[in-house]
């Protein structure tokens, strides 16, 4: 059992191995509430914590960020805050993540086989899953994927309930209806700059329109990291931010690989890392 004594976690006393209960951050100004959410979510999922989509009920100190959800649910400010962490609440306490038999998995990245640490450290992982799983891998290299360029809200809202977006592209033709049909998402995360890549990072933002006509409440998320001298937690706290806390994906518990190799062909130098791969396909396959 964790206890927080910080006052970001008032209200969440108690942490459990299976599930994490809503995470309230409440400060009087705008900055740090995400940041602060994300560290903790991944130091305690690192520790054996699961966490349920949109896991945090941000509450900043004047409830600005609760205009658009008072206005949708005809309340004020402080009521739409509440609703929203009743509405966690009761997730926290009725959810239970189903199992399936042989899980679709999705893999997406924007690397290339013949020169990345990171594609060589999910080759290892994916000789584990063969046969236990249904892989789908969907590489976004070479500008088959244009960014979001932020479409008014009417319009992202319109392109999504015809299961598209205003851009289309691979994204729409491929990756939607992927996404849709699997079970479990990995994402595979070279770290250059101490960010995700731009192709994967267009990924997160473009979801936006499938996410308006879809919750992700029952799909896990992974992410295999590699870096060449550090900052993986970095990645990892963004995959965190983007599509846990934002887009509603269940974050099994240690749910991301992290490793750090540098010059090409290092990583399969180092000791354990095949082992560790293998752990994290198992993860993958049994949960």
């Amino acid at each position: 059992m964790v206890k927080g004594t910080q006052r970001i976690f008032e209200g969440t006393s108690r942490l459990f191995p299976a599930h994490w209960p809503p995470i309230p951050a409440e400060v009087r100004r705008i900055a740090n509430t995400k940041p602060a959410a994300a560290e903790a979510a991944l130091a305690l999922n690192r520790a054996g914590c699961s966490l349920v989509g949109r896991p945090l009920v941000e509450g900043t100190g004047s409830l600005s960020n609760f205009t658009v959800q008072a206005r949708n649910l005809d309340t004020g400010l402080m009521g739409a805050y509440r609703h929203a962490a009743s509405e966690l609440a009761e997730q926290v306490e009725g959810f239970t993540f189903p199992k399936k038999e042989r899980p679709e998995v999705l893999v997406l990245h924007a690397s290339s086989y013949h020169t990345s640490n990171t594609m060589d450290l999910w080759a290892k992982a994916r000789e584990k899953l063969e046969g236990r799983c249904a892989i789908h891998e969907i590489g976004l290299r070479n500008g088959t994927l244009s960014d979001c360029s932020g479409c008014p809200y009417t319009m992202c809202l319109h392109f999504g309930e015809q299961g598209g977006c205003f851009y289309g592209g691979v994204m729409q033709d491929e990756v939607y209806p992927a996404v849709r049909a699997a079970d479990a998402l990995v994402l595979l995360c070279p770290n250059y700059n101490d960010a995700l890549s731009a192709n994967l990072t267009a990924f997160v933002n473009r979801l936006t329109a499938l996410f308006r006509q879809n919750r992700f409440y029952e799909k896990r998320l992974y992410g295999l990291i590699v870096s060449g001298y550090s900052g993986g937690d970095l990645l990892a706290r963004q995959l965190i931010s983007g599509l846990n806390m934002n887009k509603s994906f269940y974050l099994p518990p240690e749910f991301c690989l992290m490793e750090t190799a540098n010059e090409k062909g290092s990583l399969a130098k180092l000791p354990g890392a095949a082992e560790r791969g293998a752990v994290f396909a198992r993860r993958i396959a049994e949960r």
